[in-house]
């Protein structure tokens, strides 16, 4: 597991219309020679994620801490791609990026809304596009917890599923 502390310092906002995206990045070859299906940890272990604000990428336990704050209205890309240096051989892709809306008693002080006016957002060409609400109800202490969904595929073409869980938050 990973001991990187996430960073302290206050990230800067992106302009409204600015497109906001969020990159993760996988050890697929590592990743598909565990056992199958991997604990959550392991997946996080071997998952690097990022945004357009980021200055160095969560991993491990970090990775439930990975919160992009973003603005209501902003455009939101979702990426994926290999760590710098893996095999070319494993394709990672983002399948879907889904609300968690089954996590509303996990949050201290916030509540938990749908930023999108849909539970599930899915993902063509390995990346998922949405744009978030402009609604007053995402106002206040919100957050929005979801899971990006992906794959990789092996040698043989079989696709592999995983998932992660991160956070985006309104910033006023």
């Amino acid at each position: 597991m990973s001991t990187h502390e996430p960073p302290l310092k206050e990230p800067t906002l992106l302009p409204k219309d600015v497109k906001f995206v969020i990159t993760l990045e996988v050890k697929a070859e590592e990743l598909l020679n565990l056992d199958y299906p991997p604990t959550r940890y392991e997946i996080y272990d071997h998952c690097f994620l990022s945004d357009s604000k980021s200055d160095e990428p969560y991993n491990g336990v970090d990775i439930e801490k990975f919160e992009s704050k973003v603005h209501r209205g902003q455009p939101i890309e979702w990426v994926a791609r290999l760590v710098k240096g893996s095999k070319e051989e494993f394709p990672v892709a983002i399948e879907s990026v889904v609300y968690g809306f089954y996590k509303k008693d996990e949050l201290e002080g916030f509540k938990n809304v749908n930023f999108f006016d849909t539970i599930a957002i899915c993902g063509t060409k390995d990346k998922v596009i949405a744009d978030i609400r402009d609604s007053e109800d995402l106002e206040g202490e919100v957050v929005y917890i979801y899971n990006i969904n992906f794959t990789i595929t092996d040698r043989n073409g079989l696709v592999w599923n995983y998932s992660i869980d991160p956070r985006l938050k309104i910033e006023r």
